[in-house]
């Protein structure tokens, strides 16, 4: 039985159809419900593939074990203002795979009502990880080539005031006039 059957057949939550139930269970996407107190009242299959946890371990605050905690506080203040102002929000965390590697997810969640009344938020997991690295590979290859022309920047200067140097000391030993005027000249136009 999928999580989402579990669930209807519990009778908690919101009434699910067939069809919802093959588009949870098989959306390409990690999707999660939670109540207004902020507990988690729904996870789809493919969120329990990624944890290799069970649909009763995740329930509630379960799923929060999983949670890195460098990212906990984060996402805990994040979630507590949107929850509290009743607004969407996307927030990006390290949740455990089942293999025990840390995976970046962005998780995006909107707050829904149901007669009139704040009823909870759905959210959406999507594994970030492969592009996150991409990005920071980026940025460390943007910093490299950085340092790059700044170095050679200064290595250019620097011989070119060398050369200049170097072509003043040759034209003032010069005997021809024009020659040793030449450097003088290029300083005053």
């Amino acid at each position: 039985m999928s999580p989402v059957q579990a669930e209807a057949a519990r009778g908690g939550g919101i009434a699910l159809d067939a069809h919802f139930r093959l588009l949870a269970d098989h959306a390409p996407m990690m999707i999660w419900h939670a109540t207004p107190d902020r507990s988690r009242a729904f996870f789809n299959q493919p969120w329990l593939d990624f944890t290799g946890r069970t649909l009763d371990a995740e329930l509630g605050f379960g799923w929060a074990e999983g949670l890195h905690d460098e990212d906990r506080a984060r996402f805990e203040a994040a979630a507590a203002e949107a929850f509290e102002a009743r607004k969407p929000f996307s927030i990006d965390y390290r949740l455990r795979r089942h293999d025990g590697a840390w995976r970046w997810l962005l998780d995006t969640a909107r707050p829904f009502s149901k007669d009139s009344a704040f009823a909870g938020y759905f959210g959406s997991c999507v594994d970030i990880t492969d592009m996150k690295q991409a990005l920071d590979e980026r940025r460390r290859a943007l910093a490299e080539r950085e340092l790059l022309l700044a170095e050679l920047h200064h290595r250019v200067k620097n011989n070119a005031q060398a050369t200049t140097s170097f072509l003043g000391l040759q034209a003032s030993r010069a005997t021809n006039p024009e020659v040793a005027a030449a450097p003088a000249a290029r300083r005053c136009g």
